[in-house]
């Protein structure tokens, strides 16, 4: 991949406590280093993958779990992109949506060690837990989660001695300058939807953007589905992003009826609300479409993205660039039941600064999840149906538990995992599976806006606990 702005990006080397680069950054005075994206490369078609059946009627190509193929890149090449305004990054996405293997984020690692338009590899942690033992990749000092490579060799690519690797999580990325505003619900057309976005989103039909068909759109020729680009002006404002605009969404009157098969009353708005976390991934590449014979006929279904910035000439900031302040969106209390939490993120230069976060409140669910569940989670490589008595018994997460982050997921850490238990038929890998302090298997859905922790019914797990004795400590010490 190369260069495609034509422009010459900031460095990241600085000095200066987060408070002050906060302040910077509202004054727009280094705004443009948070002018990065992320393109990612897989060697496989990682968006979403059609086939045409005998009926000729198009359906979804799964795995033996049922579970969409499209939408997943687990490993791949990296490149972080200098996109300083929506010209520049309309050309970043034209070249994706042509290429079925490619898909973007608008988060950025902010390692000054990454160079824009350099290739790094992202991976799995399990995958990167395997090459420090092994070692194959050794620590980068002073960088927290960024790896080399020890040696020349290969890994689904070619690497080099020195190349480097990291995961794609949220602690290790940063918000860019950019907003995607995801409309998958309600029946509005884009005018209308503009225009009904302004209302609790000030300015709104005032901004430069990028709208495009969404990755399905593209094969379904489904009206009402867009994902819409904009600049912002505070990427550290996008943290508690999600929670505002759920709630003035919300009060604003526009908020769309959804109930799941349960009956459970689902809150949102006319557009995504979970889509502003640094290490999302966005579909917008080519997807790929089959026959019942096998043979691809992606170019004769697949209509192509033309993508262009509209113009908004009236509207300007201080410094002449139309850019959208998110801090005008303001909680509405009483919509949306958000709780207050302190949480971590990084500035461009990767110094942590912790803000408090008004977040969608968790609830509990003590008779949804049972000892023989079938759950779908993800086993290194392998995606699997296990029950939380097979993860139990088989001692899954000492053996594949992401124990990155043990202080907050416990000892043996997290298994990535669906969680359907709501019925709201989502495919996502949005939930994750760990263990209660009891020491048995729990689920946490963390699908926007109903986060709810699942636990097996305590006098189940305790009755189980008899018949087992002291299983805890036999399984997992």
């Amino acid at each position: 991949m190369t260069d495609t702005t034509g422009a010459t990006p900031p460095t990241h080397a600085g000095t200066g406590d987060s408070s002050s680069e906060h302040k910077q950054v509202n004054d727009n005075t280094v705004a443009n280093l948070y002018d990065f994206v992320t393109v990612y490369k897989a060697d496989r078609p990682c968006n979403k993958q059609y086939w045409v059946n005998d009926a000729e009627k198009l359906e979804k190509i799964v795995d033996k779990n049922g579970t969409p193929l499209g939408g997943v890149f687990n490993t791949g090449i990296a490149v972080k992109k200098y996109v300083p305004d929506l010209e520049a990054l309309a050309v970043v996405i034209q070249e994706i949506t042509n290429n079925p293997n490619m898909c973007m984020g608008l988060g950025f690692h902010p390692f000054e060690q990454i160079k824009p338009d350099e290739r790094y590899l992202v991976c799995p942690q399990w995958k990167i837990s395997e090459s420090l033992k092994s070692g194959a990749i050794v620590a980068v000092k002073g960088a927290e989660g960024l790896y080399q490579f020890t040696a020349d060799g290969a890994v689904g690519i070619n690497v080099h001695e020195g190349f480097y690797i990291t995961g794609r999580l949220k602690r290790f990325m940063a918000n860019g300058s950019y907003l995607l505003l995801d409309k998958d619900e309600g029946d509005a057309v884009l005018e209308q939807w503009v225009k009904d976005m302004a209302v609790f989103v000030p300015d709104f039909d005032k901004l430069d953007r990028i709208v495009i068909d969404s990755n399905s759109s593209r094969v379904e020729l489904k009206q009402g589905k867009w994902h819409c680009y904009t600049k912002i002006k505070d990427p550290l404002d996008l943290v508690d992003l999600s929670g505002r605009l759920l709630s003035a969404g919300n009060y604003a009157g526009f908020g769309v009826d959804k109930v799941s098969k349960d009956g459970k009353e689902l809150a949102r708005i006319i557009t995504d609300c979970s889509v502003f976390s640094p290490e999302r991934l966005i579909f917008d590449g080519k997807p790929t479409v089959i026959d019942a014979r096998g043979k691809d006929i992606t170019d004769t279904i697949v209509k192509p993205s033309i993508v262009e910035v509209t113009k908004y000439v009236n509207f300007l900031d201080d410094d002449g660039v139309p850019i959208l302040d998110t801090s005008k969106i303001k909680e509405v209390k009483g919509f949306g039941n958000l709780a207050k939490r302190k949480v971590t993120t990084l500035d461009a230069q990767g110094k942590k600064t912790t803000r408090q976060k008004r977040v969608v409140a968790s609830t509990h669910n003590y008779d949804k999840l049972k000892w023989d569940t079938p759950i779908v989670m993800k086993l290194g490589s392998d995606v699997v149906t296990k029950t939380p008595r097979q993860v139990f018994d088989e001692s899954l997460l000492k053996t594949y538990g992401d124990k990155q982050n043990v202080q907050k997921y416990g000892e043996f850490g997290k298994i990535k995992c669906q969680s359907t238990l709501d019925n709201r038929n989502s495919t996502s890998w949005n939930g994750y599976l760990n263990l209660d302090k009891r020491g048995y298997p729990q689920i946490y859905d963390n699908g926007c806006p109903n986060r709810t922790w699942y636990h097996l019914e305590q006098t189940t797990a305790e009755m189980f606990k008899e018949v087992k004795g002291n299983v805890i400590k036999l399984r997992y010490k």
